[in-house]
């Protein structure tokens, strides 16, 4: 009976779950942006989690005392209704909402960034 159930625990495994870490498209953009922000001065970033109110941003950045909010996406995706609604809402309170992919996002960072 003992080695029966040593057999059986053995085959137990744990089911992976997408992580933080995951490579999906949006991840891609996460990970760009953090290592944008390590590299320059005077950028603070907070990554959403998303336990509260839907829609809001992926990642706050305080950008040289600047309030950016970036909505990460695919290439090719479009943030949703809620999401814009947030970002009209960042824009009406001084701050700035950028979305994209990394290839649109971490530009519009360079620039930002330059021009601050």
């Amino acid at each position: 009976m003992t080695s029966l159930v040593k057999a059986t625990v053995g085959v137990v495994r744990k089911v992976r779950r997408a992580s933080a870490n995951s490579t999906t498209p949006e991840s891609r953009v996460v990970a760009a942006v953090k290592r944008w922000a390590v590299l320059h001065k005077g950028v603070y970033l907070v990554r959403v989690v998303q336990g509260g109110e839907s829609g809001i941003a992926d990642i706050i950045l305080c950008i040289k005392g600047r309030f950016v909010a970036i909505e990460c996406k695919a290439t090719g995706e479009k943030p949703r209704a809620l999401q814009m609604v947030h970002g009209e809402r960042v824009q009406n309170a001084g701050g700035i909402f950028i979305w994209g992919d990394d290839a649109t996002v971490i530009p519009e960072l360079d620039k930002l960034y330059s021009e601050l």
